[in-house]
């Protein structure tokens, strides 16, 4: 059976599953075992059903955007992480509020 590695740059990740094939747990960057890498990588999926759920996506901004990919191997797929790193997936942690920040640094959501 062939197999690709996953990479999701959402937080928690999602569960892929196509029609009634079995549910595969693919992991967010909050599950990332890998320091500093803004993905999830996620080993031996089964490329059918990487394929079927691409092909199901396809409009999905998830997939045209690359927050879910996937490559042939782990090292392709820690690369092309590390290459999109910058994108954004909107699931960004909010900059902190210091104490000597002044109001409406934020914008509105402080004054």
């Amino acid at each position: 059976m062939s197999t690709v590695t996953i990479g999701c740059k959402l937080p928690n990740g999602i569960h892929m599953q196509v029609g009634d094939s079995p549910r595969v747990r693919i992991l967010g960057w909050n599950n990332n075992e890998i320091a500093g890498l803004s993905h999830g990588i996620t080993r031996e999926v089964p490329a059918s059903l990487w394929e079927a759920w691409r092909k199901e996506h396809a409009d999905s901004k998830l997939v045209t955007n690359g927050i879910i990919f996937a490559e042939e191997s782990e090292k392709r797929a820690k690369d092309k992480a590390k290459d999109n790193k910058e994108q954004k997936s909107g699931f960004e942690q909010l900059a902190q509020i210091k104490e000597t920040d002044k109001a409406g640094v934020l914008g509105k959501s402080d004054v």
